[in-house]
C-alpha cells in the first residue's frame, strides 16, 4: 500500500487531558488494601482527506476500513472526506502492582476501531502510516510533534498486543 498524503488539507491536531479518577480496590503484594487511578487523555487528528494526481489517499483509508470491520466503510462519513481520528489513552497510575499499565482505543469519525481479528490490523497500519507522514509533511509545532508521536506509538503498541495474542 503506497500513501502519498498530498490529499490532506485543514489539518487539525488535539489534545485533552481530563482528571485522574480513583478506581478499584485491590490487595497490593505487601498485604494492603490499595486504590488505583484511572488517568485519561484524548487525542484528536482532523482532516479532510481527498484522492488527488499523486495518489489516493481518500480510497485507501476506506479499502482499509473495509476489511477492517464488516461495514465500517463510507457510512461513517456525514460529510464526505471529512475524517477524525480520536484516540483515547486510559493510564492505570500505581505505585504497586499495576505500575504504569495504559491501553488506548481509538475511533474513526465517532466509530470504534478494534483489532478483531487480522483484517483489522490493516486500519492500524494505514493510521501508523498516517501519523508517520503528517509529522513527516507539515510543518508542525512541537506539542503537534508530540501528540502525533503519542498517537503513533498507541497505534503500534496496540497492534504489537493483538500481534502476541495470536502467537
Amino acid at each position: 500500500m503506497e500513501i502519498s498524503f498530498t490529499g490532506i488539507r485543514n489539518l487539525q491536531i488535539a489534545k485533552s487531558r481530563q482528571i485522574k479518577n480513583k478506581i478499584g480496590l485491590y490487595p497490593s503484594s505487601s498485604g494492603k488494601i490499595k486504590q488505583g487511578e484511572l488517568g485519561i487523555c484524548e487525542y484528536k487528528i482532523r482532516m479532510d482527506l481527498t484522492d488527488d494526481s499523486k495518489g489516493k489517499d481518500y480510497n485507501e483509508l476506506l479499502v482499509a476500513m473495509g476489511k477492517a470491520q464488516k461495514g465500517l466503510n463510507t457510512g461513517f462519513f456525514i460529510t464526505p472526506n471529512k475524517v477524525e481520528i480520536q484516540m483515547t489513552k486510559h493510564n492505570i497510575l500505581d505505585d504497586d502492582i499495576y505500575k504504569d499499565y495504559s491501553f488506548s482505543t481509538f475511533k474513526i469519525n465517532g466509530e470504534d476501531v478494534t483489532i478483531c481479528d487480522r483484517k483489522g490490523l490493516s486500519l492500524y497500519t494505514y493510521m501508523a502510516k498516517l501519523t508517520r507522514e503528517l509529522k513527516q509533511k507539515f510543518n508542525l509545532s512541537d506539542n503537534q510533534k508530540e501528540i502525533i508521536n503519542t498517537i503513533n506509538s498507541s497505534i503500534q503498541s496496540e497492534a504489537e498486543k493483538f500481534i502476541e495474542l495470536l502467537a
